[in-house]
């Protein structure tokens, strides 16, 4: 299911953590780097699909990391290189220097990657399932948008024009929803 098309698969654990999992190449230590620049752009991804301003995935991580669960992880793998950790609590932050620390991902780690990547590339962000972000995704998934969201946050948009894209929303034990 998960093999001929690059996908983007937000999975919640029966531990209630959220996984957003690609299989796209991975990151490098140094696309891992640039990703925590404020104000880089980082478009070493396929077809240029990568970051143009430098705060989108900042800004994303710590909106998913606040109200008690202030904590991220993030596994990468890209081609031969080895496997790459970065682990960030929100809460400590008070400057982006040296706030972002990379290192080689331990067996546990490991083991999530393969778990749901294999041996392949990708990227997993690991963060707690909360019950807005539940509503977010079910909201994305089921079709039917709240009146306030706008046209630029529904997956459905931003993902239109990249057909080689599928995007899936595993929650916990129940049937996988496509979008």
């Amino acid at each position: 299911m998960f093999l001929n098309y690059q996908t983007i698969r937000f999975v919640v654990t029966d531990a209630s953590d959220l996984l957003i999992i690609d299989n796209s190449q991975g990151m490098t230590e140094e696309m891992l780097m640039k990703m925590f620049i404020l104000y880089n752009e980082n478009t070493g991804g396929p077809d240029n699909r990568g970051g143009k301003c430098g705060y989108g995935s900042k800004a994303a991580l710590k909106l998913m990391c606040k109200g008690g669960y202030s904590k991220h992880r993030i596994i990468t793998k890209h081609a031969d290189d080895i496997y790459l950790t970065q682990e960030t609590d929100w809460s400590g932050i008070t400057t982006m220097d040296n706030s972002f620390p990379i290192y080689e991902s331990n067996g546990e780690d490991i083991r999530l990657f393969n778990k749901y990547n294999g041996e392949n590339t990708g990227t997993i962000i690991k963060v707690k399932f909360t019950d807005e972000i539940k509503d977010i995704l079910d909201d994305q998934f089921s079709g039917e948008y709240d009146k306030d969201t706008k046209l630029s946050e529904q997956f459905s948009v931003v993902y239109a024009d990249q057909e080689d894209v599928e995007i899936y929303y595993e929650y916990k034990s129940e049937p996988v929803k496509q979008l």
